[in-house]
């Protein structure tokens, strides 16, 4: 017997078959089922003291089974309110990242001041840059290099300007997903 309950500590799964066995005969009943001549009808007190004493005699058992299935059962609550537990930290934590205003003029006033300030600075850029291009271009100083950076400088002006509505699309897309 010694043997048998060191090699089910050592083998996991085991232990967990055995438990399941266990578990699974200590649902199935003890009364035995008979049709014919032994019949019991329901008035016949020798059948229900006989069913009694079954089942009385049977409760050992079935207290001894529920001793070796109860550590199961209190592994799987445990971990239930650990899965529990975490599952609401992580609605939580959802929650939150999907209420953060990440575009900008919606409301965060911290969001709303770094990106005028980084537009209105990249916007100062692109008019010195455009003014350097017309320069060039008048001059006639690298002048084919400067026609050839004039559409890429608009196209960068536009994004950086167009970046709240580019952030708003990327930002449902992904709350979408």
């Amino acid at each position: 017997m010694n043997k048998i309950f060191s090699s089910l500590r050592r083998n996991k799964k085991s232990l967990l078959l055995f438990l399941g066995v266990i578990l699974f005969f200590s649902f199935l009943p003890v009364f035995s089922v008979k049709a014919g001549i032994e019949d019991c009808g329901p008035l016949q007190l020798g059948c229900f003291l006989r069913e009694l004493f079954l089942y009385v005699a049977s409760l050992p058992i079935r207290f001894g089974l529920l001793l070796l299935v109860l550590p199961l059962i209190e592994m799987v609550f445990i971990s239930s309110v650990i899965f529990e537990a975490v599952l609401n930290v992580l609605y939580w934590i959802v929650g939150v990242v999907l209420t953060v205003k990440v575009i900008p003029n919606t409301g965060n006033p911290v969001l709303d001041a770094g990106w005028g300030f980084s537009r209105d600075f990249a916007n100062m850029f692109f008019i010195l840059a455009l003014v350097f291009i017309g320069l060039s271009i008048i001059l006639g100083l690298k002048d084919r290099e400067a026609k050839k950076a004039l559409p890429n400088l608009i196209m960068i002006a536009i994004l950086i300007n167009f970046t709240p509505v580019i952030v708003g699309f990327i930002v449902d897309m992904s709350n979408i997903v």
